[in-house]
């Protein structure tokens, strides 16, 4: 359980660290849009990172 949050929650927190720092005028509406996008895209991109090493580790036996 402890590996599989890993792929998930790192690359939210990474969008997060990235979209905040692009961020020059923050108004509440951006800034909300801004969580909603880079929670959206670092779940996806965590799943496809999970479902690539699970593969891996199918390929590999």
């Amino acid at each position: 359980m402890k590996q599989v949050l890993s792929y998930y929650l790192l690359p939210v927190v990474f969008f997060l660290l990235l979209s905040f720092s692009q961020l020059y005028q923050p108004d509440s509406h951006i800034v909300l849009m801004t969580i909603a996008a880079s929670i959206s895209i670092g779940l996806l991109s965590g799943f496809v990172l999970h479902i690539a090493i699970i593969i891996k580790k199918k390929v590999s036996k």
